[in-house]
This record gives C-alpha cells, structure tokens and sequence, in this order.
C-alpha cells in the first residue's frame, strides 16, 4: 500500500470539454460522461491510500469499491444483481486536486480546488497529490454515468517527485544554498569526493536520459522502458546517423560516446545525461528563467538541485574505462550478455568529462552521466533494493517506480551536515523553493556572472535566449 499526503485544496473539478464534475467526501464517487472518468481515492486518518492497481464496480445506481481484484468487483456486481458490462478498453486520464477528507481526519483550506483539463487517452500528473492516474474504461458510446454492471480497472502511478520528497532538503535563499554547498559538499570534497551537478527548473520532473523519456511516452505510459528497450532504440539513431553520413568528424570518424555527445548537443534523444561539475552552475539551472512563446514559464514551480557522488567512476580517470572514449561500437556490455559485468553496468553510474569540442561545454564545465538501467540484482546475484524512507524500516520502491523517476542507478541519501563521507557514492537532492528563484538568480550573475550569454555562449544560445519575450508562434 502506497501513502499520499493529504493537500489542503478541499475539492476538485473535472472535465472533458462537454461535461464536468466536482467530488466531495464521504465515500468513492466517480462517474463516466463521453470518454472520461471522474473519481476520488478513499481517505484513511487523513491520508489517501491507493493501491498500485485496483478495480471499481457500477451498479447502475452508484459506485461499488475500490476492489483489489477483478473477482471481487464482480462478486459485488452479482450481490446487486446487475449483468456485468463488456470489458473496458483503454480511454482517458483524469488529474486535478483530490477531494476533501472525511471530518476530522485533516485540516482543509475551503473553496474548490483548481480545475483540470481531462485529456484522453493521455497521461498526466496531478499538482497536488503529485499521483498519474491511468484510467481504464468502456468506450465512449458505452460510458454513460450510472453504466450498470461496467467494472473498471484503474491504475496508479508514483510520480518522481515524491520519489525524491524522503531525501531532499530545502532551501529558500541563496544564503541557504550556499551553506550546503560550501559547508558540505566542500567538505565532503576535501576527503576525496567529486561530485556531478545537475539543475532541474521543476522539481517534480524525473531525472530521465532524454531518449528514456521519450521511449516512456512513446509508450504511453505502460510499463517503464528496461535496458534492451533503450539499447534497441540507441542502435536505430546511431544506425540512422551512419546513414546521414554524421558519424565522422573534422578529424576522422567519431567514437560512439564522441556521436552520442554531437547527438545530445543538437537535441537527439540520447542515453546520457548532461550534468556539470561546478555545483553554482548546476544550481543556476535549477532557478534558470525560461520562456515558452514569449512568456515565462516554471516560475511558480521549485527547482531541483541534483548532487551524485562519481568518485572513482570518472571514465577519464579509469584505466580500463578511458578506451571507452575511443571505441568505434558502443563500450557497454549489450542486453543480451548477461554475467557480472553487465550487472555492474545496471548497477552502477559513470561520468564522463567529454573533449571541449564547443564552447558551451567549457563555459558550463559539462559533462555527462551514463549507465545502464536500474535493475534490481547486481553482480554475484546480489539483491538491488531502493529504499523508499530511511525513517520507514522495510519500505521500499519497485524496480518499475524506480525506473519511473531515474533511468540511471544511482541511490538517494539525505544531507547530513555532520556526516562523514559515504563510500557507496549516493546521490543527494536540494529542492529550490520557487519564490527564491529570482533573489538565486541575482546573485549568482553578481558574484560569479552566471547568465544565459555566459552559460549558453554560441549562436543556438542568442538564438533562443537573446529576446526570449517576443512570441515564437500567434
């Protein structure tokens, strides 16, 4: 059983652009109106309980459930009599805040929360439960409210934002942010530590290879990309870029990691992921302001702040894997071998510091992470497990949830000023608070003269970022 915490919006509202509905408490409401499905989630001392998969039955006169079984669903349907419905097929998405909780059991704002566009056969986040809901329902002709004898077949899905919550820590300041990094990691640094920074605008993104997200939405949702998938993918770009004739350089043909870093400059989806190794300039890019068709957008979202522990996995600095720069096949074990070293891969992520081939990587002291997919046993059969809590003894998250918020194998642990440093090379999280993001902002192009002409220094960077207001689109 998963947990959610409970948010102070009271109630919410629905639509699919003909019809709308609201939900409130007591008990499980949800009705079917075109192709949508309007719900709520039972609520137990405050906090909503939601299972991986459940099932929902209709009687004709009102909603039966949540069922943990598809046999439980319709041995309620036959208590009421009613002929069971043909078997749903796949239709639409709901989000929006979560309804009230049941008197007492939390303290709610008043006032309906805000409203949210239904988009079929879609997958979307909800803002406050931070919960995916992948609905399953009957047709539209067929989804009509009060259906009798329709079950449905409901799915959830964590979002990586409460994948990170357990271990980040916040700060609302530059001051704040500063302190953690030079009263910390500066001294985790001085015992040996490297670390790879990496900035993310909003903090409820996953921390996804760009050809890993693209796989999972190309997938609409299912069950998250495993390693075969993304070297499968992975062969047909490279295959493509040999055909374009792009796998050969000024100076001679380029290695693999040489392509996948050309690939991942101009926009390709790739397994790597950019990072750098100055962590001011990875907290830059967790408050970077950005515009969508002239105006700005993810101000009024935090930041996230990434920080992975890569001692002693620089692939500049280890003998073996240097040659990797050169290869001209792809230097990691493939899907289809098996045995320790491809473990390893699954297990653990590398850094790579590529040749400054362009300004941009030298400006931003770049580089990039890499490895292979998480996978839940390492070498020697050795059980991987992914804690969901260090305060909660025996939770922990499934490879496929993993997966869902990180498509590289790196383990969180929370900041602990007074720590020393850990050897198995965690990663940590810092969440931006986004009323901080300008004042950040401000200060990082005072002190240090970080901002978009200095951090994008190139022609793709004016581009984009010289008059960012003016619209790109009517």
């Amino acid at each position: 059983m998963l947990t959610y915490e409970l948010p102070a919006a009271p109630s919410w509202e629905a639509t699919d652009g003909r019809a709308s509905w609201s939900s409130s408490w007591p008990g499980y409401t949800g009705y079917h109106e075109g192709s949508a499905i309007v719900h709520d989630v039972w609520y137990e001392n405050g906090r909503g309980l939601l299972d991986a998969g459940w099932y929902v039955a209709d009687d004709g006169a009102g909603r039966l459930g949540p069922f943990e079984t598809e046999r439980e669903a319709e041995t309620a349907l036959g208590a009421t009599g009613a002929k069971q419905a043909p078997t749903p097929s796949p239709a639409a998405v709901l989000v929006g805040p979560p309804p009230a909780p049941p008197p007492g059991a939390a303290p709610g704002a008043g006032g309906r929360g805000g409203a949210e566009r239904i988009e079929p056969g879609g997958v979307a986040e909800t803002r406050t439960r931070r919960l995916t809901f992948d609905m399953l329902s009957a047709s539209p002709r067929a989804s009509r409210r009060g259906t009798a004898g329709r079950i449905d077949r409901c799915r959830g899905f964590m979002s990586a934002d409460a994948f990170w919550k357990p271990w980040e820590v916040e700060v609302a300041s530059f001051e704040d942010a500063a302190k953690l990094i030079h009263g910390v990691f500066d001294k985790w640094s001085g015992t040996g530590s490297v670390f790879a920074w990496r900035g993310q605008v909003d903090a409820s993104w996953s921390l996804h290879a760009s050809l890993y997200r693209r796989l999972l939405w190309t997938r609409g949702g299912a069950d998250a990309p495993e390693e075969k998938d993304l070297q499968d993918e992975e062969h047909e770009i490279l295959t493509e870029a040999h055909r374009w004739g792009l796998h050969a350089g000024t100076h001679g043909r380029l290695s693999v990691l040489g392509q996948l870093a050309v690939l991942q400059h101009f926009g390709a989806p790739t397994r790597i992921i950019d990072v750098t190794f100055n962590p001011l300039i990875g907290l830059w890019f967790a408050v970077e302001q950005q515009w969508e068709n002239g105006e700005p957008k993810a101000e009024d979202k935090d930041g996230r702040l990434f920080a992975v522990d890569v001692s002693r996995r620089g692939i500049n600095d280890d003998e073996t894997r240097r040659t990797w720069e050169d290869r001209l096949e792809r230097p990691w074990p493939a899907s289809d071998t098996g045995g320790d070293p491809y473990r390893e891969w699954m297990t653990k992520v590398f850094a790579w510091r590529p040749a400054r081939f362009d300004q941009r990587i030298a400006a931003q002291n770049g580089g990039f992470l890499l490895g292979g997919v998480p996978a839940s046993s390492g070498p020697a059969g050795l059980v991987v497990q992914w804690i969901k809590d260090s305060a909660v003894r025996g939770a922990y998250w499934s490879i496929d949830e993993v997966r869902r918020a990180v498509s590289v194998p790196i383990h969180f642990h929370k900041i602990d000023p007074e720590a020393g440093r850990d050897p198995n090379n965690p990663a940590y999280t810092i969440r931006v608070k986004a009323a901080a993001k300008p004042q950040i902002r401000k200060r990082l192009q005072e002190l240090y003269g970080y901002r978009h002409a200095t951090i994008y220094p190139d022609y793709p960077g004016v581009a984009l970022y010289g008059r960012p207001s003016l619209k790109s689109r009517p």
